[in-house]
């Protein structure tokens, strides 16, 4: 088995449910100088709350909402095998570009649509791209931001 670290861009509902789990389960008000004496995974927790925090606050100045998680997962065969170069293709395309519709997206990268989509929804079961619904139109949105392939 391998393992992946990812990058995953977390989208600002997601966040803000996160925000608001985290300030019920230990009581936050703000970031202050009590919250230095904690421990372990409180730690973690607090500074995860701060830097989404943060990333909201920018997103009520005017910037776009952006917060990532790194983590890392492990890949067992069958999920490294659906990392193919199409898929990958996919990835990288939608990463840089915005597109409106799956047709959009096929057009674009010379693929057919049903392919295009059946790729998108392996990709949306790894955890890397999600499929918002707008209207009668699927809107692929890229959540991966970096994926590393750790060989051990």
């Amino acid at each position: 088995m391998m393992q992946a670290r990812i990058v995953l861009r977390i989208p600002m509902r997601e966040a803000l449910g996160r925000i608001v789990y985290l300030k019920r389960k230990h009581g936050w008000r703000g970031i202050g100088p009590e919250e230095t004496d904690l421990g372990g995974g409180e730690l973690e927790e607090y500074m995860e709350w701060v830097e989404m925090l943060h990333a909201l606050s920018a997103y009520r100045e005017g910037e776009e909402f952006e917060y990532y998680r790194e983590e890392t997962i492990d890949l067992d065969e069958d999920s490294l095998s659906k990392l193919t170069p199409k898929r990958i293709e996919i990835l990288d395309t939608i990463s840089s570009t915005s597109f409106q519709s799956i047709n959009e997206l096929a057009t674009r990268i010379g693929r057919d649509i049903k392919n295009v989509y059946e790729d998108l929804r392996v990709l949306e079961e790894l955890g890397f791209v999600k499929l918002e619904r707008r209207g009668r139109r699927i809107h692929p949105i890229p959540l991966l931001k970096e994926i590393t392939i750790i060989m051990s």
